[in-house]
């Protein structure tokens, strides 16, 4: 309003509007399992906004209340990055936006629980050992998982190490069976998750059994083509061990020597006493292929030398020329222990070396060599 000598002007006026001010976003994950995000949007000045997910060139209308606006993002990938940008809006126009960003709820930890073997027979005062494993299948935050078991028989103790583990990983259950009686008896193993509470069980047979047992062992396994192993073995609860391809002299331990061995031998041994006659206790002693004889003969051309080799229970045989470190590839095919190989592309007046090293399947045999020169 202005005025002067002529008196007072008719007032004028403007009314300056105000945007909305910048928009705060404020995401946050539901529940594990949900697969979604509950999005908070604030803002002074404002009456709507438009969220933009994911960089979406389609935005979400979202209603403001007292300058507060919501919006529930479902459907997201477990632990996948989400963005949000929202624009605040009113009549005026639109305020400066804001961003955020948050990773999506990840599934609900779950792990399932194995035990193996599903049973195990001990004498009376035997330890019988399982191997407890907690799996891990999907889910975060990882959580600890505490083992216990049920069904132990009476005079008998269990115990798991570790007591607690972080799936995937095993836990060793130890049974004594003290003074428990003979029988049969079914274990539940169970295991709690420490932080959800998820359980989960299964059930593994301890048998208990008053009769002897027996072991063997032999070394080497394998042997050398014609050499012996020594034949080990021991018993619990018996008074005489009889043994097949070797002599015990009925003691129930001991060490002798085997069969000399040209062919894979299995040897055995059973042993009694007072609780009856053990389940037989059996190893099985291989061969290395015999030490390799090898020829080397240059054609008639003298442009080309073939390797013979021969080598009792060889399978294949690895050739290598004139001390390479690389053998030939790839390895020579034996039949009936006996393999052939062409050296073509030779130089003439030229010395070659070969070594010839046979194989099996239990491992290498010692190897054998030859040279050859190739004259003009």
């Amino acid at each position: 309003t202005c005025s002067g000598l002529g008196g007072t002007s008719t007032p004028a006026s403007v009314t300056v509007n105000v945007l909305p001010s910048i928009a705060y976003v404020s995401p946050a994950t539901g529940a594990c399992n949900s697969n979604q995000v509950n999005v908070t949007l604030t803002a002074n000045n404002v009456t709507s906004f438009r969220l933009y997910i994911n960089g979406s060139a389609t935005p979400i209308s979202v209603t403001a209340t007292n300058g507060t606006g919501t919006h529930t993002h479902t459907g997201t990938s477990p632990g996948t990055l989400q963005t949000y940008q929202a624009v605040p809006v009113n009549v005026n126009g639109d305020g400066p936006a804001g961003t955020s960003t948050i990773y999506a709820p990840q599934k609900c930890f779950n792990y399932s629980l194995s035990a193996t073997p599903s049973s195990r027979t001990i004498p009376i005062g035997g330890t019988a050992a399982y191997t407890v494993t907690a799996t891990y299948i999907e889910g975060l935050p990882m959580e600890g998982v505490a083992f216990s078991v049920s069904g132990v028989p009476s005079g008998a103790t269990a115990s798991f190490s570790p007591s607690t583990v972080i799936p995937t990983t095993a836990s060793t259950l130890t049974v004594n069976g003290g003074t428990a009686a003979a029988g049969t008896y079914t274990l539940t193993v169970t295991s709690v998750s420490q932080t959800t509470l998820t359980q989960r069980s299964t059930t593994v047979t301890l048998v208990i059994a008053p009769k002897p047992t027996a072991t063997i062992s032999a070394s080497p396994n394998p042997v050398a083509y014609g050499a012996a192993p020594t034949i080990t073995w021991s018993s619990t609860g018996a008074t005489s061990c009889t043994g097949t391809n070797f002599a015990t002299g009925n003691a129930v331990s001991g060490s002798v020597a085997g069969q000399a061995q040209t062919s894979s031998v299995t040897y055995s041994v059973t042993c009694s006493g007072l609780g009856g006659t053990s389940t037989p206790a059996s190893v099985t002693v291989n061969v290395l292929p015999q030490q390799a004889s090898v020829t080397a003969t240059a054609n008639g051309q003298c442009d080309a030398v073939t390797i013979s080799m021969t080598s009792a229970l060889a399978t294949s045989f690895k050739l290598y020329v004139n001390g390479s470190a690389t053998a030939v590839t790839p390895n020579i095919t034996a039949t009936n222990g006996t393999g052939t190989y062409i050296h073509s592309g030779v130089t003439q007046t030229s010395l070659y070396s070969y070594q010839v090293i046979p194989i099996n399947t239990s491992g290498n045999g010692p190897s054998g060599s030859a040279t050859v020169y190739i004259p003009e």
